[in-house]
């Protein structure tokens, strides 16, 4: 099977967060095992576009929850908790990672102060 249609089965798989029993059967009996691998690549990409995971120290409030949202409209935000994180927070979406926390902010200071030394 050509890998344009197993992306499009990886996609019709989840709906609306919701997963697509007929899809998944269709998936689970008729693709090789090789095909099977492609279409997991495909699926955990796919499912990755609409999930935003924002590490903090504590539990967010409320207007904490409303700005990640606006600035994610549309996917599904997890909130991790990690005390090790300090001051900020992790952002990881699609690719992309970003972290603003004072931890890094301070390794990324010290590391710079050592390279013009």
């Amino acid at each position: 099977m050509n890998k344009g249609i197993i992306k499009k089965l990886a996609q019709m798989t989840v709906e609306n967060g919701q997963v697509n029993e007929a899809v998944r059967n269709f998936v689970l009996k008729k693709l090789s095992k090789k095909d099977t691998k492609v279409y997991l690549l495909y699926l955990i990409s796919h499912i990755r576009k609409n999930e935003v995971y924002v590490t903090i120290a504590n539990d967010p409030d409320k207007n904490t929850h409303e700005n990640i949202s606006k600035l994610f409209k549309s996917k599904n935000i997890k909130f991790k908790i990690d005390p090790k994180i300090g001051a900020g927070l992790k952002v990881e979406y699609d690719d992309n990672i970003v972290s603003l926390n004072v931890r890094n902010l301070i390794e990324r200071t010290i590391s710079d102060i050592k390279d013009t030394l």
